[in-house]
């Protein structure tokens, strides 16, 4: 099967993400459920290439990919930003799970007690292959590239099964759902709230822009989740930025005076594009595919920026920042090649 955008269109307008060939897997992260220590993920993504589809993860840039590959293994590749600053300095010899990477058997992030231990085929490999799996900060940040854990599993297998990122002390910090990738366009992997935010409302999701898009416009499409369940329904008429989805002149979900208004080209476009880009809420859950906006912007002038979710009040609820599918700088993985998926 070629890869192809139509491909990628059709699988993200399913709400059951599922793996289709050349395709990787992306992840966004999310803070695990009931964690109330100061650690946070606030930024990257895992990978797990299309060329691991019988096994194996890589990583690419600030996202999470998953492969498939005859040889039983996935091949990953992860950017972190935010995790443990004592992993890679800390002796976490004999501490179980310390800074790990690892695929669980969960299917969501909403609840810990669904998420359970780690994912792989236990009928072909008895050893545990991710607790080999660890991240390493420098100067706030972990890369890994290519790391091939051999977990006796296809990326179909793998795909709706989530991945946790735990401290030093093996603690889960990070829950990050494992969705559809492509490689190309730009990706957001991890959602946050706003900062300053204060409701109840809390989105999860990714959201992506196709490589398509980059000649003045963009493609946008989205799965979200936690996003205000009254959007679709509610009379929005005349709220400015209700229910939307648009791009910010900020670059980092950390600071919520610098995120500022919509991004486009304003000498091209005195309308605002971004005012009809908005999202429509079905049992929990929202989704487009191929939504094309003419902000009169290229993809890499798009990219770094951030993506900004409003409630159905037009309120900012959520930030994301998009990044280029891109390989991070190699650094040593601390991963064997016999490591696997579950636990």
């Amino acid at each position: 099967m070629l890869c192809s955008h139509a491909a990628l269109a059709l699988a993200l307008a399913i709400l059951n993400w599922q793996v289709i060939d050349c395709d990787g897997l992306i992840v966004s992260f999310v803070k695990y459920p009931g964690y109330m220590g100061s650690l946070s993920v606030t930024g990257g993504s895992v990978l797990f290439s299309p060329r691991g589809s019988d096994a194996f993860l890589t990583h690419r840039g600030p996202d999470v990919f998953l492969s498939q590959r005859s040889d039983a293994s996935q091949i990953m590749s992860y950017e972190i930003i935010g995790g443990d600053a004592s992993c890679g300095t800390a002796n976490v010899t004999g501490i179980a799970n310390a800074c790990g990477v690892h695929i669980h058997v969960g299917t969501n992030c909403s609840d810990a007690s669904t998420i359970g231990g780690h994912f792989w085929n236990k009928t072909l490999y008895s050893t545990d292959p991710w607790q080999s799996v660890m991240y390493k900060t420098v100067k706030g940040k972990a890369y890994a590239t290519d790391v091939r854990i051999a977990t006796g599993l296809t990326n179909q297998e793998v795909a709706d099964r989530v991945v946790i990122i735990h401290d030093a002390a093996g603690a889960r910090i990070s829950c990050i759902p494992v969705s559809i990738g492509s490689p190309g366009g730009l990706v957001s992997s991890y959602v946050v709230s706003y900062p300053g935010y204060t409701g109840k409302l809390s989105v999860m999701g990714s959201l992506r822009f196709s490589p398509q898009g980059s000649d003045a416009s963009q493609i946008l499409s989205y799965k979200i989740t936690g996003g205000d369940s009254s959007c679709g329904t509610a009379n929005v008429t005349g709220i400015a930025n209700a229910c939307g989805v648009h791009v910010h002149v900020g670059t980092n979900c950390s600071d919520a005076s610098t995120i500022g208004g919509h991004f486009w080209n304003k000498t091209l476009y005195s309308a605002d594009p971004w005012q009809s880009v908005m999202y429509a809420t079905v049992n929990g859950k929202a989704s487009a595919t191929d939504v094309t906006i003419a902000t009169g912007l290229t993809n890499q002038e798009v990219a770094d920026r951030v993506v900004i979710i409003h409630d159905a009040t037009g309120a900012r609820i959520s930030c994301s920042q998009m990044y280029f599918f891109k390989k991070p700088p190699a650094q040593t993985s601390t991963a064997s090649s016999s490591s696997r998926l579950y636990r």
